[in-house]
């Protein structure tokens, strides 16, 4: 009897890390075709090794810049090598005039001290909220919820963050955000730019 009952278990925890482990596959999968289409698109740009780093975290910076190529103003670029609103974002800083570019089109806003902290990751609560405000659906967020929850409910009635199970206030990966803006893609544009 004992066997049997641990050759169930045995079973059962090789079930149950196949489900898993097919999960992670299918999410990487995913990750991967989304951030392939992505580059094709020249929304997200590699590391000088030639990788996408699709796990590590994705800076606020990093994130601008992406947005900025995602409403197609990165020829804009020259034009906004200047100081930020921002006090750490200075006309020498790499992302200056793509930070510059995402505050006048609305969709980025800094911290209350005056700071955008363009080397700090973002949260997944940030980035969809960027993401609502990029596709222009700001205004029919539910303004009785909590940020950034209402922004993520916003997210998914949208179908922007698919099933993916994310923890606003968690930092957002590569992967998870080309996922996220490959959804966005598919989304009717309720603002003109």
């Amino acid at each position: 009897m004992f066997k049997k009952i641990v050759s169930l278990l045995l079973v059962f925890l090789i079930v149950l890390g196949t489900v898993a482990f097919a999960e992670d596959s299918n999410i990487e999968k995913l990750q991967q075709d989304s951030a392939t289409r992505l580059v094709k698109l020249g929304i997200i740009k590699g590391y000088n090794d030639g990788t996408l780093k699709l796990k590590n975290n994705i800076s606020r910076a990093e994130f601008a810049t992406m947005m900025t190529r995602l409403i197609g103003k990165d020829d804009l670029v020259d034009q906004y090598k200047t100081d930020s609103q921002f006090e750490d974002v200075t006309a020498t800083h790499w992302s200056a005039p793509y930070v510059n570019i995402a505050v006048k089109e609305g969709l980025i806003k800094g911290y209350p001290d005056g700071t955008f902290k363009p080397q700090n990751n973002i949260s997944y609560g940030e980035v969809l909220t960027i993401l609502i405000r990029l596709l222009g659906y700001e205004e029919s967020v539910n303004t009785e919820d909590q940020w950034p929850i209402n922004y993520v409910k916003k997210s998914v009635e949208l179908g922007i963050n698919g099933d993916l199970p994310i923890s606003v206030n968690s930092n957002a990966t590569r992967g998870d955000v080309s996922i996220f803006i490959d959804n966005s893609l598919l989304v009717k544009l309720n603002k003109a730019y």
